[in-house]
Formats: C-alpha cells, structure tokens, sequence
C-alpha cells in the first residue's frame, strides 16, 4: 500500500541542510552541518554527497573546503530537493496500487489526488531562499 505522503528523514535532512548552506557566508563543513543539525556526520555526508550528484550543491576541497549551492537559492525549489533524494512523488490516486480494492469508486473520490496536487504544488511553489529568508527573519 502506498502512503499518501512520506517525506524520509534523509529528504528533511537535505532542505535543513540546504537552507544552512544557503545562510553560511563561506562554504560550510560536513562536520559543522552536522555539528548545528545535531546528526551523523556519516549519514549527512551520504545525503551531501547525492545532492552534488543531482547538481544542487558542490563541493569545496582545502582547509577552507566544504559546500556551497550550485545555483542561487531562489532556483531550488524544495520539489527538488525531495524527489532527488527520494525519487518522484507518487501522482497516483489509488493508495493500493493494485487489485486489492474491488471498488467501482474509491472510498477516498478525488481526496488523494486533490491532497497529492496540493503538496506537489506546495513543495514546487516553496524555494530555499523563502525559507531562509522566513528563518532571518524570526531571528
């Protein structure tokens, strides 16, 4: 059975990673990511490292190295950030997926696929630098 949304802890691990890449005023460290988020330099360093690969952040080597975003923070949406580490969000408005429900109509109607649009199109909507900004100024 499909959830109808399920972000994983190394998704939200990214975008909080991100927006401290994005608000550091030189490129920021693994360990002092790691350090300020209060996780695994190990397990962040793996989520790092996939989203050099997509091209959302590079990476720095030397005494001074570490990571910078790859293109400005108003173009990275958190859509993005997501589905390069999690892969693309389900559009499908069945949760079974499958022959398991014998129904004409869903139970759910068009819920799933309306709540499913909302959050594709929320996430698509939200860039980094709006919640850095959001976060500077709460303080």
């Amino acid at each position: 059975m499909q959830k109808l949304i399920n972000l994983s802890e190394a998704a939200l691990l990214a975008i909080h990673a991100l927006a401290e890449i994005a608000g550091a005023e030189e490129s920021a460290s693994n360990q002092k990511l790691a350090e300020k988020l209060g996780v695994s330099g190990n397990h962040l360093s793996k989520v790092l490292q996939h989203l050099q690969k997509k091209g959302i952040i590079k990476s720095h080597r030397g005494p001074k190295g570490g990571y910078s975003l790859a293109k400005p923070a108003e173009e990275i949406s958190f859509i993005e950030i997501v589905e390069s580490i999690d892969g693309e969000i389900p559009k499908s408005a069945c949760i079974f997926r499958s022959s398991i429900c014998r129904r004409k109509s869903c139970v759910f109607g068009d819920m799933t696929a309306e709540v499913t649009k909302i959050i594709i199109d929320t996430l698509s909507n939200t860039k980094l630098s709006d919640f850095r900004a959001k976060e500077d100024q709460n303080g």
